[in-house]
């Protein structure tokens, strides 16, 4: 199978989608309806979260992902993958939801933030993020993400919520790019479904060091980008995606020596040790 071939296996088999669309067509009507096909048009995934990230690559680098299909898939699994097709191609997917879980994450960090700060509710804090939980833990059911009325953002923290969000989602891009640069895949089975489970618990210490080494180079990449782009968002931004998963893994459980991925504070620290000097 072609990568093309792989993506569109994943699309026939999709039953249920993910909520973004009815959350934000509640939030903006009929004008979420009138931009939607200009939106599928832009392609989120290479347009905005790819480019700027393999533009600020060098000429060999790029080069590795000239077969690489980069794709969102309309899926309500919390989850991102890369697979490598029977041809040498690679397809990387971002599921839906989980680019939607990392918006509301967003959004929320600024909605608790702000009622605490205005005295609305000084000690409710962690209960804005049980909807998030909940949802994640229940990926499959008819809960939806948390949304917030318009009067809640203003508009310029809208941008800056929009900001961040990207940086969260380019920086598991660059991870998934990352395995296939690494040659993670000879030898090893990439399932298209990772249930909690087996994230948790399925796999051996060699997954872990691949997810290690992953995150390092992602880091890497981000920290070229960053400094070719010279804008305000700096490297820390990127990887505070880690924030969310120690979130989610409080709840859920923390990953084991066996598990698939390592947890979220033993990947901050392998960041911390081995890409020290990005941070400087």
């Amino acid at each position: 199978m072609t990568a093309k071939e792989i993506y569109e296996n994943i699309l026939s088999t999709v039953t249920v989608s993910c909520d973004r669309d009815d959350i934000f067509i509640d939030r903006y009507g009929k004008t979420y309806k009138e931009l939607l096909p200009i939106f599928e048009k832009f392609d989120y995934a290479n347009t905005i979260l790819a480019e700027p990230l393999l533009s600020s690559m060098s000429i060999d680098e790029r080069r590795v992902f000239d077969s690489t299909l980069i794709k969102i898939v309309p899926i309500a699994s919390i989850n991102a993958f890369s697979k490598k097709a029977d041809n040498g191609e690679y397809l990387v997917t971002l599921n839906e939801r989980l680019l939607a879980l990392i918006h509301s994450y967003r959004e929320i960090q600024f909605v608790s933030a702000q009622e605490i700060i205005d005295g609305a509710d000084i000690q409710g804090f962690a209960r804005y993020y049980a909807p998030l939980i909940d949802c994640y833990l229940t990926p499959n059911s008819n809960k939806t993400l948390p949304i917030y009325p318009k009067e809640k953002i203003p508009h310029e923290s809208s941008l800056i919520i929009t900001i961040l969000t990207i940086a969260n989602e380019q920086f598991i891009l660059a991870h998934e790019l990352a395995h296939i640069y690494l040659n993670h895949f000879d030898g090893i089975s990439i399932s298209e479904d990772f249930s909690i489970k087996n994230f948790l618990y399925g796999a051996n210490t060699t997954e872990q060091e691949k997810e290690y080494a992953a995150d390092i180079q992602a880091v890497k990449w981000l920290h070229t980008m960053v400094n070719k782009k010279n804008n305000q968002i700096n490297l820390a931004m990127y990887i505070e995606i880690f924030v969310l998963f120690h979130l989610i893994e409080c709840n859920l459980g923390f990953p084991g020596k066996q598990a698939s991925h390592p947890s979220a504070l033993d990947r901050l620290k392998n960041i911390r040790n081995n890409c020290a000097k990005c941070f400087d």
